[in-house]
């Protein structure tokens, strides 16, 4: 038998003495004498600065917190409403009705205790949403609109009030064009858009980071008289996020993840030498492979003796993995599906790439190397962060596990 080729019965006794619980490898195969696991090394991660897009997604999400295990963050979101419907009459909005924004709060990342408060300004720039990248600002006017707006841990919908100078202006887009022929709503709308640059909703303390689905934050205008409320979703939004202070991990003892996709997680497949079958530098036996897999795991254990108890954690439930290049990443995240997904199981993360090394070894797909780019989550504005064991941490480190038979070892 090659050294280090471990037998099953080995591989057994291994698991059974160690303390964490988490499988190896192999653990959806049925049990055979003949089964044999190899684990070899995943070397070759890096973490890659990555400054992705934030408009028009999913959540919404504005706050800002001190997170002892990551950093500090100060996220806001920039929304801008959309005209009332064509459908209503003209002279349906007054320019005395009062109007205000509706925020329901779905999800709370940190401390969940915390009090919030927010201020609401006017931006003062024409921005479309497609182009927003996270580290990206926006011009807001410093008058302040609504200051020191208090949002207590446990609301979950809460209601900003708009001035007069946005409500009277919003009115007037509909008295401007007297008819609802398809022309002058089409300049009704382009007028509108190209003056009207909606809202900027930022945190002025530290507590936690609030999460809204998009479709839940909207423009109500009251009709006091008709006992009527108007409820107008948005146009165009965005979330922009600083991070400061950043905790910095050694990449060989931990590897540092967000949802926000600030760093993206790089690692490579080589599989050289058809023939052979030479995987990541190691020479397998077989070509007859029941399973490979890559696995990283989840350090929860550190983060949680660092943040208070009444500290609200998102972590990841799932590792996002997309084969790309540094040229093109941004388009494969931006328009491409995953090549490859693992969900979290007992903190352990396992992407099978079977198939992938399949391709190979039935001459379906070129010998040469491949780089990976992994992520948490779809950016999809929803805000949460994981901490994976580096190439440093012994048996915790990513893997690439090799499942085969022996009697097919040639």
């Amino acid at each position: 038998m090659r050294k280090g080729f471990l037998p099953i019965l080995v591989f057994i006794l291994l698991l059974n003495s160690c303390s964490n619980d988490l499988p190896l490898g192999g653990d959806d195969l049925p049990f055979s004498s003949e089964i044999v696991v190899d684990s070899l090394s995943l070397a070759g991660t890096a973490i890659v600065d990555y400054n992705d897009y934030v408009g028009n997604v999913g959540y919404l999400t504005v706050g800002q917190l001190t997170d002892p295990a990551y950093g500090d963050y100060s996220i806001s979101t920039n929304i801008k409403p959309a005209l009332i419907s064509y459908s209503t009459a003209i002279d349906t909005i007054s320019k005395d009705m009062p109007m205000r924004l509706r925020f329901v709060v779905s999800n709370t990342f940190g401390d969940t205790t915390a009090e919030n408060h927010y201020q609401l300004l006017a931006i003062s720039e024409l921005w479309r949403a497609t182009e927003i990248k996270q580290s990206d600002s926006l011009l807001t006017n410093p008058v302040v609109i609504a200051d020191n707006i208090i949002v207590p841990a446990t609301v979950d919908t809460f209601y900003v009030a708009l001035d007069s100078v946005f409500t009277r202006k919003y009115a007037e887009s509909y008295y401007e064009f007297t008819t609802t022929d398809s022309d002058s709503l089409q300049l009704r709308f382009e007028k509108y858009n190209l003056n009207m640059f909606g809202f900027q909703l930022r945190p002025i303390n530290s507590g936690s980071i609030n999460m809204f689905v998009s479709s839940n934050v909207s423009l109500q205008i009251d009709d006091v008289v008709n006992d009527t409320t108007y409820s107008v979703s948005l146009l165009a939004y965005a979330n922009t996020i600083k991070e400061t202070n950043k905790v910095d991990y050694k990449i060989n003892d931990y590897i540092s993840l967000n949802s926000y996709n600030q760093r993206l997680m790089k690692f490579e497949v080589t599989v050289l030498n058809q023939d052979s079958l030479v995987l990541n530098g190691y020479a397998l036996p077989t070509k007859s492979l029941s399973k490979v897999e890559i696995v990283f795991y989840e350090d929860t254990l550190l983060i949680a003796t660092q943040r208070p108890a009444t500290f609200r954690n998102i972590g990841a439930s799932s590792l996002l993995v997309f084969e790309a290049t540094q040229d093109n990443i941004a388009d494969e995240l931006l328009l491409n599906s995953p090549r490859f997904t693992a969900t979290k199981r007992s903190g352990r993360f396992g992407i099978n790439i079977t198939s992938f090394i399949n391709g190979f070894v039935a001459g379906e797909t070129e010998n040469d190397s491949r780089e990976f780019y992994m992520t948490i989550r779809g950016n999809d504005g929803f805000f949460a962060n994981t901490l994976l064991y580096g190439e440093g941490a012994g048996q915790y480190s990513p893997k690439v596990i090799v499942t085969y038979s022996k009697t097919d070892v040639k």
